[in-house]
């Protein structure tokens, strides 16, 4: 396939960038408005997240995605949205381990447990975000944790997908390449 235009003019990457920036609101601090995250996290260098108008975060986009103070800004902030599954954390032959409401356990890194320790048999909420989700085909980490999940919906978008798993009857989401 020859094309004699540039890919730039092929998908009019100057017009979505203009309709992105028409889209947001100019505010009097100089900074802009905008309601769309993805457009957000391109566009800004700092960027604020308001819940019913009160500021959770205020940060880089990276910070944001890798450091969100609370659960809202960690499930606003990421396509698709992080997934989250209520349990609890106990202690099983000398290692924390995450118990679900659904009841998969998941053993915990060696890495982050001496901080977790005080949360031992109070209910808390896991995240994951869908891309730290791999295939255990993909080479391993010393931290990473396996755990059984059935493939339940492929939704192919091009380069990337989305996959719908049933892991002990929570559905969380992955995002392949």
């Amino acid at each position: 396939l020859f094309r004699s235009r540039p890919i730039f003019d092929l998908y009019s990457v100057e017009d979505e960038i203009q309709k992105a920036l028409e889209r947001t609101v100019q505010l009097k601090s100089g900074g802009h408005l905008c309601i769309d995250q993805t457009e957000a996290m391109t566009l800004g260098r700092r960027i604020a997240v308001v819940d019913r108008g009160k500021l959770q975060q205020v940060a880089d986009p990276i910070s944001l995605y890798e450091q969100p103070a609370n659960r809202f800004v960690a499930g606003f902030v990421g396509t698709p949205p992080m997934n989250f599954v209520p349990g609890r954390l106990r202690e099983q032959d000398g290692r924390l381990v995450f118990t679900a409401q659904s009841g998969f356990v998941v053993p915990l890194p060696m890495s982050p447990q001496e901080g977790l320790k005080r949360f031992g048999g109070k209910p808390i909420t896991l995240g994951i975000r869908p891309q730290n989700i791999q295939s255990t085909q993909v080479e391993r980490r010393p931290d990473d944790v396996p755990v059984a999940a059935r493939v339940e919906i492929v939704e192919t978008l091009g380069v990337e997908s989305f996959v719908y798993l049933d892991v002990g009857g929570e559905t969380p989401i992955c995002s392949a390449a």
